[in-house]
């Protein structure tokens, strides 16, 4: 099976490193939007690579024994290299002037995939790699079919849900996102269980049969390599929200800022207009660049001050407004002492 579909394989693997490729070619004329975008355009593509291979390895393994509708086949294939496209092309559009914002961006992108996935969710037959695969399920066609269907209509209703939620102030929307995702993802665990001891009940099926299915079906390696991968996926993404730092150099000529997933800014005392030292901090919308629990960089619009690249810890608290000519810098160090030293320290350079 993966020798007759190679072609797809290789070109599906080519689309989801898209965004690594269009930021190699156009580093140099869109550098300001891809600031903080580094984990974007390489370590994304990269998991969601490792993610592709392992979705059409156990898909077309299962495909070789059980026939499964050609729509799923063709969703393993394009759905990852779908994401990265997508995620790619709101760089490139904000690289070129057009303003996003990934508070609206979320809502909408998980809408439209509940919405896909709860239309083709039915058309699935038992398989390790897509839809609704716990043990009630994998064990019985009926149970299969049944928590489908239901799944269905509820990725629907769930998808329709998120959309308004666009328009909802970020910190109010990602806790009913979270919400919204929740009740798409329990209500089908706990449906299936209760049509598995309906079935049992009913006598339409037996413990001993879910047990020999299950037992069956079971694949030691598999499940090594499934652990493995996706261990690797969570012990990254941790690592990428609760580790990093901002080191902030001064030259006799120059303030050079770097952070552990890159976006590298020099900046000459020659070309800055004017340096403050903002007690109450300053609030905005992140356009693009990277957040987590440890740092917080990239591009940011406020009603205040307008667009401006962010270099701080994540928090409140004091910050520095570097401005030159049309454009502003806002940076900030671990601590308020801190940021009030290197405040001192740039106005000394400045002055």
């Amino acid at each position: 099976m993966i020798r007759k579909n190679k072609w797809k394989i290789l070109i599906s693997s080519l689309l989801i490193i898209v965004p690594s490729i269009a930021a190699l070619i156009l580093k140099d004329m869109v550098k300001k939007a891809l600031i903080g975008a580094w984990y974007f355009t390489w370590i994304m593509p990269a998991l969601m690579l490792l993610v592709h291979f392992f979705c059409i390895f156990f898909t077309l393994r299962d495909s070789a024994s059980r026939e499964q509708s050609s729509k799923i086949l063709n969703l393993c294939f394009w759905i990852i290299p779908a994401i990265s496209i997508f995620v790619s092309g709101i760089f490139m559009m904000i690289a070129f002037g057009l303003t996003f914002t990934f508070e609206m961006i979320v809502p909408l992108f998980l809408a439209l995939a509940f919405i896909i996935l709860g239309n083709i969710l039915p058309k699935a037959t038992r398989n390790r790699t897509f839809g609704v695969k716990i043990k009630w399920t994998l064990a019985n066609d009926d149970n299969w079919a049944a928590t489908h269907r239901f799944s269905a209509k509820l990725w629907v209703i769930c998808g329709l849900t998120l959309i308004p939620l666009c328009f909802v102030p970020f910190k109010i929307s990602m806790f009913l996102v979270i919400a919204v995702t929740v009740a798409a993802v329990i209500p089908p665990i706990v449906y299936s269980y209760l049509f598995y001891k309906r079935q049992i009940r009913e006598g339409t099926a037996t413990e001993e049969e879910y047990r020999n299915y299950a037992s069956a079906g079971k694949n030691k390696k598999s499940s090594i390599a499934a652990v493995i991968i996706f261990s690797v996926i969570i012990v990254l993404i941790a690592i990428m929200m609760f580790v990093g730092k901002i080191n902030y150099t001064l030259t006799d000529t120059s303030l050079s800022i770097d952070t552990t997933y890159g976006g590298a800014l020099t900046l000459d005392y020659a070309d800055i207009d004017s340096v403050e030292y903002d007690e109450d901090g300053i609030d905005g919308v992140r356009l693009n660049g990277y957040a987590s629990a440890k740092i917080l960089f990239g591009l940011f619009d406020s009603e205040d001050i307008g667009h401006y690249v962010r270099y701080t810890y994540t928090g409140g608290g004091p910050v520095i407004v570097i401005h030159t000519g049309d454009e502003i810098l806002v940076i900030a160090d671990k601590t308020p002492e801190l940021t009030k030293s290197l405040f001192d320290e740039i106005y000394d350079k400045v002055k």
